[in-house]
Formats: structure tokens, C-alpha cells, sequence
């Protein structure tokens, strides 16, 4: 008996949580996607790098079955409130509370299952769009095929199993304690106001402000200078910001509710009582929950703002660094690179090649400069410099525009911010091998600008003054026919000269070596595992929210009906109707992103001033733009479901 009733219940539950039973289904198919891409050969081949992955996907997929166990725990708390009566008379009928428990367990088991297999069908369509976009990425054929992981069921029913356990013991635990007078009147039950008076909540919306600028202040200081990025002080400014989302939320209700009742021209306008009476009440009850809704959306737009900044930052170091083939570096400045070349003729065709050598400046005047802004100088504390010679010749190789050099001019090749930093001094000046050199230009087209040529920029002055500096470095460069792999760049590295240290230890300078084809592979690897988990988390946090949102809305049309059936009864139109019902799912879907919209545009430019020398400001407010357009893709799609379900129950007969 058991068993048929409970199949009853969970077909019911289909019908009436649809919205929360896709949710789920999208999540446990991305997270057996993810799955599979973590044991995917295809994948852990593309480079060694790679690797990685599977600790950033299994990290990712922990924290999203933490979130999916809280929203599974939240609407089975919910439906159970919501089922209070009817479980009360299966208790008046005789039947005991551990038999209650076993049907509700029966009924998580048929949903949570049949989401499972639904899940691991869309998981297998959704894995194969994720291998062909890395794929494409890598730019390396991939041809689609079937493809089944047992691996990655199993582990994605353990994180399922995950997911549904703490739920299911709490409930069990409840309803095994439940009397009769609990369960027939638990529906009547909200989160209760944490705070009851107009002045308590003042105080708490007054320090989450306060709480919240602090942070914002402390993120802004801690990206402004690169070297204070540390997980401690971004920890403590995210703690900050969950303060002040958590106490905005619990007060803000309460004082907007006594604002809107000691304003009658606002109160009585229009439809705005009744508007009123059918949110305050549910807003000011689910205030924890609104602020939990608040921290997901705010870490949704963050993670997607995130995503997208690292691949601007991944791109545009990408064209900086790969401008030659192979870049070799002799730091001794003796311009000696036998040892590379016979590897090099046995294995490449060489098209172009040229060996030429980095100065010291002697001074930082540009470093100095940068050290001022958010970009912090360089990594290499000084002014690098080279001869007009290489650099034409340079150019010519690249396939850049010549340029010429006045005489007593310096002219900059660099990063575009290191250029804009530049330009904002007038009549800029240098002085170089004992020559005061007055600025001409600046080039910003990629010029292995990553330790190689110099670091975000390299000083370019005629042949004469950069005899007279000290020598920095050598670097011998080679453009070749045939495409360079990443295991040219493990052979080439068995040919770097090896280095005594002062405890007569050896070692070799990895960095002296520089493959094209090791660098993409690298770079790409990075943008893959950085974005993806971030992409990744981002749609599972705002599912979760908007899920939330909707079946509160969606469970409470019910018990509203009566409400709108009287406007309908006194003649209210129903245009006017649907009006109202569009104004208060509106304000009850917009409240939530009062905080995370701003939070995240604050964040997303603090994080950018790490980016700063690579990413533009134009491109920080595509970034913006395109992150909070998909974010709102997303929520107004669950929002448009909401409107519909809870539009067809007002108006049914």
C-alpha cells in the first residue's frame, strides 16, 4: 500500500514542484557531464596540464552537492509543510509515524531517481557540446561519438546520495517525533522575523551598510596593489559582504513593511494594498532565506564576471607571449645557444631566426610611474631596453609596420596599460645611458612582453645609447615551418646549461625555454579549468535561487485565488488582474538582486586591476554587461515559468 500511494505522491509532486524536479534533473546532468570530462582520455591528453582539471571539477562538484543537499533539504522541508494536513490524516487513519517516514523516503527516491536517469540521458548530450567546445579551443579534432563513464555514474550517484542523505534523516528524525496537532497545523508555520521592532531592524540595516562598505573597501585596497592578493584578505572582504546581504535582508523587509504603512498616499494607490499584503508578509517571514538567495545570485554574477575576465586575460596573453616559435634565453648574456641547436635543425625547418641582446637601463622611471597605479610596476623591477636595430628587424620578422626614431627620443613597445599610464604624463622624460630621451610613442602590438623582451614593456633607443648599458640578457628566436608541440619544449629544456648555486647545488632556469606550442597548450589548459568551474557553479547557483523563488511563488497561488477571485467579484477587469499578478511576482523576483548587481559590478572591477596591463576598461564593461544579460537569461526564464504556473491557478475554474 505504501509503495502505490507513495507513487501517487511523487506523480503529484511531478506536477505540482516541476519547476524544483528540473532543477534538480539540470544539476545531477551537469554534474555527470563534469564527470565524465574529469575520466575522459580524449581530454587529459589534449595536455599534461590538464590534469588539474580534476581537481578544480571534483572541488566545484563538492560545493554544488553542498548547495543542491541545502535546496533538497529546503523543498522537502517545504512540500512537507506544505502536505502537513494530508500526512495528519494518514496518522489519524492509523497510521504510525515510521510508516509516514518510509513513504516519504519512498516518494525522494522515486523523484531524486527518476531525476537521476532523466540526468545521465542529458548528461551524455551535454558532455559532448562540452568536449567540442574545449576541443575547439585547443583547436584538435574531435569527432562525436557515444560515449558511456561508469566511472563517472558511480561517482555521480555518491554525490547524489550526498545530496538526498542529510535530508532525509532530518525529515526522518522530524517526522518520527511529529504528533497529530504539529502535522495539521505546520502548514500555518513560517521562518519567523528575527527582529520585531522598527528600531532593531534599523540598527541591523545600519551595520550591514557599514559592514559591507568596510569590505568594499578592503577588497578595493587588497586588488589595488597585486601583491596584497592573498586568500585571507579576500576571505575576510567576502565575509564582510555576506554580513551585509544576510543583515540587509533581515531588516530591510520589516522597514520597508512600516514605511509602506505610515505612507497613505503610496498605501492607498491604485492596487498597492493589495500588492502589499500579498508580499510583506512572505518577504518579512523568508528574510534568511531572501538573504541566502542574495549570496547566490551575488557569487553567480561574481563567478560569471570572473570567468569571463579570465578568458580576456588568457586571450590577450596568449598573442604577448606566442609571437615566435621558440624563444631561447641565455641570462648570461653571452649570446651562447650551440646546446639548442642541433635539436633544433633535426627536428624543425627554420624560416627565420635572430639572436640579440636585452639592456639594463640602469634606472625604473617607467617603473616608478606604473608603481603609482593599480597596475604596481612590473614583476622585473627596471627599465629594459633595446636597440633600434633588433627592433626593426623584430618588427619585420612579426610582420609589423616599420617604424623610425628621432633623434634624442625613446619610443615604449608595451602592454595598453602601461601605454595609457605613459601618455597621461606631458613631456615624459628618461634618462638613459647618461642621454635625457624625450618620449615619442608607444606600439602595443604583442612583443613577448612576459620576461622575454621585457616585462609589460621594453624601452626602444637608438643603437648607440644601448651600447652603453649593461647587457640584461640574450635571446635567440626562431620562427619555423612545422608547428611546435609541448614536448619540444621538455627536450629543448634537457639542453638548457646548467647553474651552481652558492650550496653548490645545480639546477636549470625553466623559464629560459619558451615553446609556442607548450605555451598554448598551458594557456589553454588554464582558461579551460578556470572558466568551466566557473561557468559551472554560476548556473547551479542561480538555478538553485531562481527555483526557490518560483515555488514559493507557484505554492502560494492557491491560497491567493481567493484573494484575486474578489478583485474579479467586484468587477476588477481581468487584464487589470493579470496586471497585478505580473507587478507582484515582478517586485518579488527584483528584490532579491537589489545587493548582488551592485556587489558584483564592485567586485568584478576590483578584480580587474589584476588584469589591468591585459584587459581593457571597454572590455571590463562588455564583461559587465554580457555576464549580468546571461545571469538574467537564466532568472528571467524561471521567472516567465513562475508568471504562467501562477497565472493558469489564479484563473482556473
Amino acid at each position: 500500500m505504501l509503495s502505490s500511494l507513495a507513487l501517487r505522491n511523487a506523480q503529484r509532486s511531478f506536477r505540482d514542484y516541476a519547476i524544483y524536479i528540473l532543477t534538480v534533473t539540470i544539476i545531477f546532468s551537469l554534474l555527470y557531464a563534469f564527470n565524465m570530462i574529469v575520466f575522459s582520455e580524449d581530454i587529459m591528453n589534449l595536455a599534461s596540464v590538464m590534469s588539474s582539471m580534476v581537481y578544480a571539477v571534483v572541488t566545484v562538484s563538492i560545493i554544488i552537492v553542498v548547495v543542491t543537499g541545502w535546496l533538497v533539504h529546503y523543498m522537502n522541508t517545504f512540500i512537507l509543510q506544505r502536505r502537513s494536513k494530508e500526512l495528519g490524516t494518514y496518522m489519524l487513519l492509523g497510521i504510525s509515524n515510521k510508516d509516514i517516514s518510509k513513504l516519504f523516503l519512498i516518494e525522494n527516491i522515486i523523484i531524486g531517481g527518476l531525476s537521476l536517469i532523466i540526468g545521465i540521458v542529458i548528461g551524455s548530450l551535454i558532455y559532448q557540446v562540452l568536449v567540442l567546445i574545449i576541443m575547439n579551443i585547443f583547436e584538435a579534432y574531435y569527432e562525436v561519438k557515444i560515449t558511456f563513464s561508469l566511472k563517472a555514474l558511480v561517482l555521480t550517484i555518491i554525490y547524489v546520495f550526498f545530496i538526498y542523505v542529510f535530508s532525509i534523516i532530518r525529515n526522518k528524525t522530524r517526522l518520527n517525533k511529529m504528533k497529530i496537532y504539529d502535522l495539521l497545523y505546520a502548514e500555518k508555520k513560517n521562518e519567523t522575523s528575527m527582529l520585531k521592532s522598527i528600531k532593531g531592524n534599523w540598527v541591523i540595516l545600519i551595520i550591514s551598510i557599514i559592514t559591507g562598505v568596510l569590505g568594499a573597501i578592503f577588497l578595493y585596497l587588497t586588488f589595488s596593489d597585486g601583491e596584497n592578493v592573498t586568500i585571507g584578505r579576500i576571505g575576510v572582504s567576502f565575509l564582510c559582504f555576506v554580513i551585509c546581504i544576510y543583515g540587509f535582508y533581515i531588516s530591510s523587509a520589516f522597514i520597508l513593511r512600516r514605511m509602506f504603512i505610515d505612507n497613505a498616499n503610496i498605501k492607498y494607490k491604485k492596487n498597492n494594498l493589495f500588492l502589499f499584503r500579498n508580499l510583506s508578509s512572505k518577504m518579512n517571514s523568508m528574510s534568511i532565506t531572501l538573504g541566502t538567495l542574495g549570496l547566490l545570485c551575488t557569487l553567480t554574477l561574481i563567478s560569471v564576471s570572473a570567468g569571463m575576465l579570465f578568458k580576456s586575460y588568457f586571450d590577450n596573453q596568449l598573442n604577448s607571449i606566442t609571437n615566435f616559435d621558440i624563444s631561447l634565453i641565455d641570462s648570461t648574456a653571452k649570446e651562447d645557444f650551440d646546446s639548442y641547436k642541433n635539436y633544433i635543425k633535426d627536428n624543425f625547418t627554420i624560416e627565420q631566426e635572430k639572436t640579440y641582446t636585452v639592456y639594463e637601463s640602469g634606472n625604473r622611471e617607467i617603473y616608478d610611474v606604473l608603481a603609482k597605479t593599480s597596475l604596481g610596476g612590473s614583476y622585473l623591477d627596471l627599465d629594459f631596453v633595446m636597440r633600434l636595430s633588433d627592433y626593426k628587424e623584430l618588427r619585420e620578422m612579426l610582420g609589423y609596420k616599420e617604424v623610425e626614431l628621432k633623434e634624442g627620443s625613446f619610443i615604449v613597445q608595451c602592454l595598453p596599460g602601461v601605454k595609457k599610464e605613459i601618455e597621461k604624463i606631458k613631456d615624459f622624460k628618461v634618462s638613459i645611458g647618461g642621454e635625457l630621451l624625450s618620449y615619442q610613442d608607444s606600439f602595443l602590438e604583442p612583443f613577448a612582453l612576459e620576461g622575454t623582451n621585457g616585462a609589460y614593456y621594453v624601452v626602444i633607443v637608438s643603437d648607440e645609447v644601448a651600447e652603453k648599458l649593461n647587457k640584461f640578457q640574450s635571446i635567440y628566436v626562431i620562427n619555423t615551418k612545422e608547428q611546435t608541440r609541448y614536448k619540444d619544449r621538455e627536450e629543448l629544456i634537457k639542453y638548457i646549461p646548467k647553474i651552481k648555486s652558492e650550496d653548490g647545488i645545480e639546477y636549470v632556469t625553466a623559464r629560459n625555454v619558451d615553446v609556442k606550442g607548450a605555451l598554448l597548450a598551458e594557456s589553454r589548459s588554464m582558461y579551460t579549468i578556470l572558466s568551466f568551474s566557473l561557468f559551472y557553479i554560476g548556473l547551479i547557483f542561480i538555478c538553485v535561487a531562481s527555483t526557490i523563488l518560483a515555488v514559493q511563488q507557484l505554492s502560494e497561488a492557491e491560497k491567493y485565488k481567493f484573494r484575486y477571485d474578489i478583485l474579479k467579484n467586484i468587477g476588477m477587469k481581468k487584464s487589470l488582474i493579470e496586471g497585478t499578478i505580473l507587478k507582484q511576482l515582478l517586485v518579488y523576483f527584483a528584490f532579491p538582486l537589489i545587493l548582488p548587481i551592485a556587489i558584483s559590478i564592485f567586485v568584478t572591477t576590483c578584480i580587474h586591476q589584476v588584469f589591468v596591463a591585459y584587459v581593457s576598461g571597454v572590455v571590463l564593461i562588455n564583461v559587465l554587461l554580457i555576464s549580468i544579460g546571461l545571469f538574467l537569461f537564466v532568472y528571467v526564464f524561471y521567472f516567465i515559468c513562475t508568471y504562467v504556473g501562477y497565472r493558469k491557478s489564479i484563473f482556473k475554474s
